[in-house]
Protein backbone atom coordinates (compact mmCIF):
# COMPACT_ATOMS: atom_id res chain seq x y z
CA UNK A 1 0.00 0.00 0.00
CA UNK A 2 1.46 3.37 -1.06
CA UNK A 3 1.82 6.59 0.82
CA UNK A 4 -1.32 8.05 -0.71
CA UNK A 5 -3.32 5.07 0.50
CA UNK A 6 -1.90 5.50 4.01
CA UNK A 7 -2.79 9.18 3.97
CA UNK A 8 -6.31 8.40 2.77
CA UNK A 9 -6.80 5.83 5.54
CA UNK A 10 -5.50 8.28 8.14
CA UNK A 11 -7.78 11.02 6.83
CA UNK A 12 -10.75 8.63 6.96
CA UNK A 13 -9.96 7.62 10.56
CA UNK A 14 -9.56 11.25 11.58
CA UNK A 15 -12.91 12.05 9.99
CA UNK A 16 -14.56 9.18 11.84
CA UNK A 17 -13.05 10.34 15.15
CA UNK A 18 -14.24 13.90 14.57
CA UNK A 19 -17.72 12.69 13.66
CA UNK A 20 -17.89 10.50 16.76
CA UNK A 21 -16.74 13.39 18.96
CA UNK A 22 -19.42 15.62 17.46
CA UNK A 23 -22.09 12.98 18.04
CA UNK A 24 -21.01 12.42 21.62
CA UNK A 25 -21.30 16.15 22.29
CA UNK A 26 -24.90 16.26 21.07
CA UNK A 27 -27.84 16.46 23.46
CA UNK A 28 -29.99 14.27 21.21
CA UNK A 29 -30.10 10.58 20.35
CA UNK A 30 -29.14 9.92 16.71
CA UNK A 31 -29.85 6.65 14.95
CA UNK A 32 -30.40 5.19 11.49
CA UNK A 33 -33.31 2.89 10.57
CA UNK A 34 -33.97 1.04 7.36
CA UNK A 35 -37.33 1.17 5.58
CA UNK A 36 -38.71 -1.63 7.76
CA UNK A 37 -37.86 0.16 11.01
CA UNK A 38 -34.78 -1.92 11.78
CA UNK A 39 -32.08 -0.21 13.86
CA UNK A 40 -28.96 -0.08 11.68
CA UNK A 41 -26.83 2.42 13.58
CA UNK A 42 -27.09 4.13 16.95
CA UNK A 43 -24.92 7.12 17.80
CA UNK A 44 -22.95 7.32 21.05
CA UNK A 45 -24.78 10.37 22.44
CA UNK A 46 -27.23 10.20 25.37
CA UNK A 47 -27.25 6.43 25.98
CA UNK A 48 -29.28 7.05 29.15
CA UNK A 49 -32.24 8.02 26.94
CA UNK A 50 -32.33 4.71 25.05
CA UNK A 51 -35.31 2.45 25.73
CA UNK A 52 -32.91 -0.51 25.90
CA UNK A 53 -29.11 -0.79 25.90
CA UNK A 54 -27.55 -0.22 22.49
CA UNK A 55 -26.58 -3.90 21.87
CA UNK A 56 -30.20 -4.95 22.49
CA UNK A 57 -31.48 -2.53 19.82
CA UNK A 58 -29.03 -2.94 16.95
CA UNK A 59 -30.36 -5.23 14.25
CA UNK A 60 -33.86 -5.38 15.74
CA UNK A 61 -37.01 -3.82 14.33
CA UNK A 62 -39.22 -1.40 16.22
CA UNK A 63 -41.89 -4.10 16.34
CA UNK A 64 -39.47 -6.38 18.20
CA UNK A 65 -38.70 -3.69 20.77
CA UNK A 66 -41.77 -1.53 21.39
CA UNK A 67 -45.45 -2.12 22.05
CA UNK A 68 -47.68 -2.62 18.98
CA UNK A 69 -49.01 0.94 19.31
CA UNK A 70 -45.56 2.51 19.55
CA UNK A 71 -44.23 0.30 16.76
CA UNK A 72 -47.11 1.30 14.47
CA UNK A 73 -46.34 4.98 15.12
CA UNK A 74 -42.67 4.55 14.20
CA UNK A 75 -43.38 2.34 11.18
CA UNK A 76 -45.90 4.85 9.87
CA UNK A 77 -43.41 7.71 10.20
CA UNK A 78 -40.57 5.72 8.58
CA UNK A 79 -42.86 4.65 5.74
CA UNK A 80 -43.97 8.24 5.12
CA UNK A 81 -40.36 9.47 4.97
CA UNK A 82 -39.37 6.73 2.53
CA UNK A 83 -42.47 7.31 0.40
CA UNK A 84 -42.38 11.11 0.24
CA UNK A 85 -38.64 11.76 0.73
CA UNK A 86 -39.62 14.48 3.22
CA UNK A 87 -38.92 14.86 6.97
CA UNK A 88 -41.55 13.79 9.51
CA UNK A 89 -41.78 14.71 13.21
CA UNK A 90 -43.58 12.64 15.83
CA UNK A 91 -44.00 12.82 19.61
CA UNK A 92 -44.35 9.87 21.96
CA UNK A 93 -43.96 8.80 25.59
CA UNK A 94 -41.77 5.99 26.90
CA UNK A 95 -40.83 4.69 30.36
CA UNK A 96 -37.09 5.25 30.80
CA UNK A 97 -35.81 3.84 34.06
CA UNK A 98 -38.34 4.83 36.71
CA UNK A 99 -39.65 7.85 34.77
CA UNK A 100 -42.26 8.38 32.10
CA UNK A 101 -40.57 10.61 29.53
CA UNK A 102 -41.69 12.42 26.38
CA UNK A 103 -39.66 12.53 23.19
CA UNK A 104 -39.77 14.33 19.86
CA UNK A 105 -38.33 12.37 16.96
CA UNK A 106 -37.47 14.04 13.65
CA UNK A 107 -37.07 11.51 10.83
CA UNK A 108 -35.29 12.55 7.63
CA UNK A 109 -34.41 10.64 4.45
CA UNK A 110 -30.79 9.53 4.28
CA UNK A 111 -29.06 9.83 0.88
CA UNK A 112 -28.35 6.44 -0.70
CA UNK A 113 -26.15 5.36 -3.56
CA UNK A 114 -27.11 3.15 -6.46
CA UNK A 115 -29.62 0.46 -5.57
CA UNK A 116 -29.10 0.68 -1.82
CA UNK A 117 -32.28 0.34 0.22
CA UNK A 118 -33.67 3.60 1.60
CA UNK A 119 -32.82 4.47 5.17
CA UNK A 120 -33.89 7.13 7.63
CA UNK A 121 -31.90 9.31 10.04
CA UNK A 122 -33.75 9.80 13.33
CA UNK A 123 -32.86 12.59 15.76
CA UNK A 124 -34.60 12.11 19.11
CA UNK A 125 -34.89 14.89 21.69
CA UNK A 126 -36.07 14.74 25.29
CA UNK A 127 -39.06 17.10 25.55
CA UNK A 128 -40.33 15.91 28.94
CA UNK A 129 -39.89 19.29 30.62
CA UNK A 130 -41.75 21.05 27.80
CA UNK A 131 -44.64 18.58 27.97
CA UNK A 132 -44.86 19.01 31.74
CA UNK A 133 -45.07 22.78 31.36
CA UNK A 134 -47.77 22.35 28.71
CA UNK A 135 -49.73 19.98 30.94
CA UNK A 136 -49.57 22.37 33.91
CA UNK A 137 -50.76 25.20 31.69
CA UNK A 138 -53.59 23.08 30.26
CA UNK A 139 -54.61 21.91 33.74
CA UNK A 140 -54.68 25.48 34.99
CA UNK A 141 -56.88 26.50 32.05
CA UNK A 142 -59.24 23.56 32.72
CA UNK A 143 -59.61 24.57 36.37
CA UNK A 144 -60.32 28.19 35.50
CA UNK A 145 -62.94 27.09 32.98
CA UNK A 146 -64.45 24.73 35.56
CA UNK A 147 -64.71 27.54 38.13
CA UNK A 148 -66.41 29.82 35.62
CA UNK A 149 -68.86 27.10 34.57
CA UNK A 150 -69.63 26.22 38.20
CA UNK A 151 -70.33 29.84 39.14
CA UNK A 152 -72.61 30.26 36.14
CA UNK A 153 -74.47 27.03 36.89
CA UNK A 154 -75.05 27.99 40.55
CA UNK A 155 -76.26 31.46 39.62
CA UNK A 156 -78.84 30.02 37.23
CA UNK A 157 -80.01 27.17 39.48
CA UNK A 158 -83.23 27.32 41.48
CA UNK A 159 -81.49 25.34 44.24
CA UNK A 160 -77.83 24.22 44.53
CA UNK A 161 -78.78 20.59 45.21
CA UNK A 162 -80.43 20.36 41.80
CA UNK A 163 -77.16 21.00 39.96
CA UNK A 164 -74.76 19.04 42.17
CA UNK A 165 -74.31 16.17 39.64
CA UNK A 166 -73.51 18.68 36.90
CA UNK A 167 -71.03 20.57 39.09
CA UNK A 168 -69.29 17.43 40.34
CA UNK A 169 -69.02 16.17 36.77
CA UNK A 170 -67.41 19.43 35.67
CA UNK A 171 -64.89 19.26 38.55
CA UNK A 172 -64.14 15.58 37.96
CA UNK A 173 -63.52 16.03 34.24
CA UNK A 174 -61.31 19.07 34.83
CA UNK A 175 -59.20 17.08 37.30
CA UNK A 176 -59.11 13.98 35.10
CA UNK A 177 -60.57 11.98 37.99
CA UNK A 178 -62.60 8.76 37.99
CA UNK A 179 -64.79 9.90 40.87
CA UNK A 180 -65.75 13.18 42.51
CA UNK A 181 -67.58 13.50 45.85
CA UNK A 182 -69.30 16.17 47.89
CA UNK A 183 -68.75 15.75 51.63
CA UNK A 184 -70.78 17.41 54.39
CA UNK A 185 -68.87 18.23 57.55
CA UNK A 186 -70.74 18.05 60.86
CA UNK A 187 -70.01 17.83 64.56
CA UNK A 188 -70.58 14.46 66.21
CA UNK A 189 -72.16 13.77 69.58
CA UNK A 190 -68.76 13.95 71.30
CA UNK A 191 -67.65 17.08 69.48
CA UNK A 192 -65.58 15.30 66.82
CA UNK A 193 -65.80 16.43 63.20
CA UNK A 194 -67.64 13.94 61.01
CA UNK A 195 -67.55 13.88 57.20
CA UNK A 196 -70.44 12.34 55.28
CA UNK A 197 -70.58 11.78 51.53
CA UNK A 198 -73.68 13.48 50.13
CA UNK A 199 -73.18 13.31 46.38
CA UNK A 200 -71.04 11.45 43.87
CA UNK A 201 -70.01 11.70 40.22
CA UNK A 202 -68.43 8.80 38.32
CA UNK A 203 -66.60 8.77 35.02
CA UNK A 204 -68.04 6.55 32.29
CA UNK A 205 -67.55 2.89 33.13
CA UNK A 206 -66.79 3.51 36.84
CA UNK A 207 -69.14 1.86 39.32
CA UNK A 208 -70.80 4.25 41.81
CA UNK A 209 -70.11 3.76 45.52
CA UNK A 210 -73.14 5.65 46.83
CA UNK A 211 -76.64 4.20 46.59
Amino acid sequence: MGQSDDESATTCRDGEHRLRAMLEAMHDVVLVDDSSGRFLEIGPSRPELLYRPRPELLGRTVREVFSPEQAALFEGAVGEVCRTDRPVTIEYALPIGARDMWFEARLSPMPTRGEAKPSVVVVIRDVTERKQVEERSNRHARYLSCLADTAQTLLQAAHPHLVLPEILGSIGRAAGADRCYLFELDTGTEGARVASRRAEWNAEGVEPQLD
